[in-house]
């Protein structure tokens, strides 16, 4: 199977704008490529940040298998809140903190060549999500590894077909297609603060490409170059 992806890489929203963009090609016989052949030359913590319900959570698993990643999604931090607490409450946030703040701390006792992998939904208006991506930049910096930023896109049509999907309520996720995407512009997802940069549209796109691409990405010699304004 042969996949012709467009991958971004920016730094500032007018770049994004722009669309400047290079090409990935990647080809595959049997779904994702060996681990063998996908292992880093040097570990490094991934974030994941997307619109929720575009499909982080089951990308992000397919990266750590196929890396021996391990594999912190925000639905495992945030889901002792929601069983617990109500929804945006002085308890769920502390909840919130309490769990990520244990989950953190396992995480820096973690050997640094073994590759984490975070997924978040933060929007670049929320101080709450400002506040949280600056503890993931933070448990980079302090465990030694480089902070790789995932930016997953997806069109409005199809990630309304995708968050609407019954089985979401079994998870405790959300299923309301506007709780970023409303009006005539969507909120914009934070991606500062990271080492490597990837912008990836995934409307068209299993999860399996999504991740066999990410990973051709992860491995290339040369990480490409990410734009900067003066």
């Amino acid at each position: 199977m042969s996949v012709l992806n467009r991958v971004y890489d920016m730094s500032h929203p007018a770049l994004w704008r722009q669309q400047k963009a290079c090409t990935c090609q990647i080809v595959s016989n049997h779904g994702l490529l060996t681990p063998s052949r996908y292992k880093l030359a040097r570990s490094m913590l991934i974030h994941i940040n997307s619109y929720p319900g575009v499909g982080k959570l089951t990308i992000g698993r397919l990266l750590a298998d196929e890396l021996g990643a391990k594999f912190l999604d925000n639905h495992t931090i945030y889901n002792v809140a929601f069983a617990l607490t109500e929804f945006k409450s002085e308890a769920f946030y502390d909840a919130v903190k309490e769990v990520r703040s244990v989950a953190y701390q396992i995480v820096k006792t973690l050997p640094v060549e073994i590759p984490v992998i975070l997924t978040n939904a933060h929007a670049q208006d929320s101080d709450w999500g400002n506040a949280c991506w600056d503890e993931a930049v933070a448990l980079a910096r302090v465990t030694g590894r480089p902070h790789v930023v995932v930016i997953l896109e997806c069109s409005r049509k199809e990630n309304a077909r995708r968050i609407t999907s019954p089985d979401r309520d079994e998870k405790r996720k959300p299923r309301d297609p506007t709780m970023f995407r409303q009006g005539e512009d969507d909120r914009l997802l934070i991606d500062r603060d990271g080492d490597r940069l990837l912008r990836l549209d995934i409307t068209e796109l299993s999860a399996t490409e999504a991740a066999e691409t990410i990973l051709a990405w992860l491995r290339q010699d040369e990480a490409p170059t990410i734009p900067t304004i003066s």
